[in-house]
Parts: structure tokens; C-alpha cells; sequence
């Protein structure tokens, strides 16, 4: 008996081979046509990466992080975003060409760094960094301190001229930091809260606790950069002034908030929102180079006047360990004789019970800075606690002036005072002279110098010229 099977495959033609065979080879064919494409596909889109020898702007680079989440639900990366700090004052002071050079020199090493295996996104003063895979909190770790330590080097723009490039880093991973772009962008902006509340050159990584914990920090911090970008913090200068000769000796500054919807704000209606979230560093840090940006512009203008110019320091702030760290960096940024700056320290009842806040004051000294005691008053008249902290300067309550009028002790005391301060060189400074009258008293004590609204209020840095040109008290 014949197999039915057999039979049918004997009674193939040779066509209907010929056409089979033809078949199978045609979807072979297909077949071997998407697997080398899709192979192509993958090793082109990374090699994108690897490839790529300019940064793309950020909506590319968004674009192109949002196809790699598109890929594949298995799909793993770290973001990286590195913020400049005050680009603009940089652009200002090397131009915009050696700006860019700068940071172009800076991601060329940072690529060396990755062995060029990242995606870049470059805008004005920040730049994405995409880099395929998770890594282990240690290594993450590792990394971000390898990258701090490239972008800390000093670049050669031209000739002998260095450019320092100072930066904040934040980090977040896919899919564990976010499942979109917009998420993983906004966790980054969170992380970069954080790292710049631990100062300049820091870093940190997003992880659920930042967004718990800060989320609404964040709106406090949003609106408060969104002000200093809008140019709505100013410094206002009241005028310090030799109360014989009747000529200006210094300035103290004084933030101010113009608030596009409340108006002028004093620092009472904001520091304290800042002292709570930690902005109060980095605002300080504005502040302080706003003042030096100021004195250079007077110096340019009226090249025979000189003027101490000071700065109000919180406790938060000199219990920052990174305040002479960053100190330095501005004093090296801006080349400034720091003799010409006082830093004025408040709520002076601390002082001797906080190590890092004695720690820093001594480092500001050593620097060159001079030390304030602001509103001192008679709580705080002990001399042995003046002895224990490095003082160039003294500034009277304008209640302990007034309480010397009214009660004995306190007139010796403040005689005490002045006695000890001609004996170690130390300047006194009476505040709040508001009269004739309290400017004739405080002269009689042997007080050579005071501010006040007599003089002049808080004013912009025009007023306080026409305080020094036109000295209108006289």
C-alpha cells in the first residue's frame, strides 16, 4: 500500500518546488531584513550619542529622551543637569565668544570623562547630560564627584586669561525618578535646590524624600530666582558718616524685594521665609556680589572716594561650613581688596555658644574682611565676649545711646566701652541718629562716627552718591 503522504510528495511538480522554494527564501529574506534593521536601528541610535560632537538645544535634547523612554519599557538612563552659576557676570567680564569657549572646553572634558557615551543638551548658563544605564548609589556617588572635579579646573581662554566656571549638579533616574520628561526635568530642578542649598559645586540626587520634603520650598525658591532674574532685588545703601568732619565713611547695604504685586518689601516681610528654607545662603551670596559689582562702578566714577561698604551676615549663614569656601571664590572671581568690605554680624548673644560660627568669623578675618558687631546693645555689653571674637567695629543700639541718657550704669558702661575700643582700635558706630540733638549727645560721648535718617534713609546707589558728593546735612 502506498503512503498517501509520500504519493503527494512524488507527484510535486517541479514548478511548485521551484515556487516553495522561492517562498521560503523570499520570507527568509524579510525576515533577516528587520532583524538587521532593527540592529542598525539600535546601534544608530547609539551611536547618535557616541557620535555626537555638538550639543543639542533643549527641546532636541527633550525630544530625543523622550524616544529613548519610547524604545522600551526595559529602558534605563541617568540624567545630569549642571547649572552655571552667574553666567551672565562671566559673559560680562570675558565675552560672550570666550563664555562659550569655556563651556565647550568644559564638556569636551566632561566627555573624556564618559568616554563620549552620553547625549548632550546646552543651553545658556545649564547643561543635560543623558548617560544609558542605572547606576548603583555608590557609583553615582563617584561620578558626581568626578564631574565636580572637571568642571573646578580652571580653563585657558586666551593667551594667559583663566576662566572658573562654578556649578551646582543635580541627578535623576529613569524610571525611577519619573516616567516622562516633564517629571524627570521638574525632579531635577528639586534635586538642584538641594545641591545649591549645600553651597557651589555641590551635587545631589532626586529621590522621593527631596520631593516630599520640599515641594513647597521649591515655590518659595521658584519665586524668589524669579525675582532676581526680574531684576526685583535691589541694594539699598544708607550712608555711615564721620560725625566731625561730616563726611561719608561707609555704607551699610540693606536688601530690599520690589515685589511686582506688594511693592518694596524689607527684609523683615522675606528673610525669614529664606532663614527657614535655606535660600538665605545663595541670596547672601548675590548680595554680596552685587555690593562688590557696586563699589567697583563707584571706584571707576569717583576714583578719590573711599567707602567701607558692608554686608549683614545671619546666624544660618555663618553656620554654613561652606561660607569661606565660597568667599574665596568670590574674592578670586572679582580680584577685591577685601579690607575695603565689612561683614556685619547680628544677634551677637550666640556667638560664644556656636563653634562653626566662630570657626567662620575667624576665617573671615584671616581673609582680610572686617568684622561688625550690629545693634549692640546692653544685653550684650559683656567685654570679655568682644575679646573672645575678632571685632574692627562696633554699632550701637539706638536704645542703649538713649538709655545712657536716662540711667548711670549705662553711661559707664558705654564709657567702659569706648575706653576699650580706643585702647584695641576698634571703631564704634552709633545708629539711629534721627535729630541735632542725638548727633550733639553722641559727639559729646567721644563717638566719631553714626548713620541715621538725619543723614540719610536707606536709599539706591544714586542717592547715596548725592549723599557723598552733596553731603546735604552740612
Amino acid at each position: 500500500m502506498i503512503n498517501p503522504m509520500t504519493c503527494g510528495a512524488l507527484n510535486l511538480d517541479q514548478p511548485t518546488i521551484v515556487l516553495f522554494t522561492a517562498m521560503l527564501i523570499a520570507v527568509s529574506l524579510v525576515l533577516l531584513f528587520f532583524i538587521v534593521k532593527s540592529v542598525f536601528k539600535e546601534r544608530n541610535r547609539w551611536s547618535e550619542i557616541k557620535g555626537d560632537k555638538q550639543a543639542v538645544a533643549g527641546e532636541a535634547f527633550d525630544e530625543f529622551v523622550r524616544k529613548r523612554i519610547q524604545m522600551s519599557k526595559k529602558t534605563t538612563f541617568t540624567l545630569f543637569l549642571i547649572e552655571i552659576s552667574d553666567s551672565q557676570s562671566l559673559i560680562k567680564g570675558f565675552g560672550e565668544q570666550q563664555y562659550d569657549n569655556a563651556v565647550d572646553i568644559m564638556l569636551s572634558n566632561i566627555k573624556l570623562l564618559f568616554n563620549n557615551n552620553i547625549k548632550i543638551g546646552k543651553d545658556r548658563d545649564s547643561v543635560l547630560i543623558y548617560l544609558k544605564g542605572a547606576l548603583s548609589v555608590k557609583n553615582l556617588n563617584q561620578l558626581c564627584n568626578m564631574l565636580l572635579a572637571e568642571t573646578q579646573k580652571s580653563i585657558l581662554v586666551a593667551g594667559t586669561l583663566k576662566m572658573d566656571l562654578d556649578v551646582n549638579v543635580a541627578v535623576a533616574s529613569y524610571p525611577q525618578s519619573g516616567q516622562c520628561v516633564e517629571v524627570l526635568k521638574q525632579n531635577l530642578q528639586l534635586a538642584l535646590v538641594a545641591s545649591k542649598r549645600r553651597g557651589i559645586n555641590r551635587f545631589a540626587v532626586y529621590d522621593q524624600n527631596i520631593s516630599n520634603k520640599e515641594t513647597e520650598e521649591y515655590k518659595s525658591y521658584v519665586e524668589i530666582k524669579n525675582a532676581i532674574e526680574n531684576k526685583e532685588f535691589t541694594l539699598y545703601y544708607q550712608p555711615i558718616v564721620d560725625l566731625v568732619s561730616l563726611e561719608v565713611f561707609g555704607a551699610e547695604s540693606l536688601l530690599r524685594w520690589n515685589h511686582r504685586e506688594k511693592g518694596v518689601l524689607p527684609p523683615s516681610k522675606f528673610l525669614d521665609i529664606m532663614e527657614h528654607t535655606g535660600d538665605i545662603n545663595w541670596v547672601g551670596f548675590w548680595a554680596l556680589e552685587q555690593l562688590i559689582k557696586q563699589s567697583l562702578l563707584w571706584k571707576a566714577q569717583y576714583p578719590d572716594r573711599k567707602l567701607l561698604l558692608s554686608l549683614n551676615l545671619s546666624p544660618k549663614q555663618l553656620m554654613n561650613p561652606q561660607l569661606a569656601d565660597e568667599l574665596r571664590r568670590i574674592i578670586k572671581k572679582h580680584r577685591i581688596n577685601t579690607s575695603d568690605f565689612c561683614m556685619e554680624i547680628v544677634e551677637f548673644a550666640l556667638f560664644d555658644s556656636v563653634e562653626e560660627i566662630n570657626g567662620n568669623l575667624l576665617k573671615l578675618r584671616q581673609m582680610g574682611f572686617r568684622i561688625a558687631i550690629d545693634n549692640y546693645g546692653l544685653e550684650f555689653s559683656s567685654l570679655n565676649r568682644i575679646e573672645k571674637t575678632c571685632i574692627d567695629i562696633i554699632k550701637l543700639n539706638r536704645n542703649f545711646i538713649k538709655q545712657t541718657k536716662e540711667n548711670e550704669m549705662s553711661l559707664q558702661i558705654i564709657k567702659m566701652l569706648i575706653s576699650y575700643a580706643q585702647e584695641k582700635d576698634i571703631t564704634i558706630v552709633a545708629e539711629g541718629i534721627e535729630n541735632v540733638e542725638v548727633l550733639e549727645y553722641v559727639k559729646s560721648l567721644g563717638i566719631k562716627y553714626g548713620q541715621g535718617f538725619f543723614f540719610a534713609k536707606p536709599g539706591n546707589p544714586k542717592e547715596l552718591i548725592n549723599a557723598v558728593i552733596l553731603t546735604p546735612w552740612q
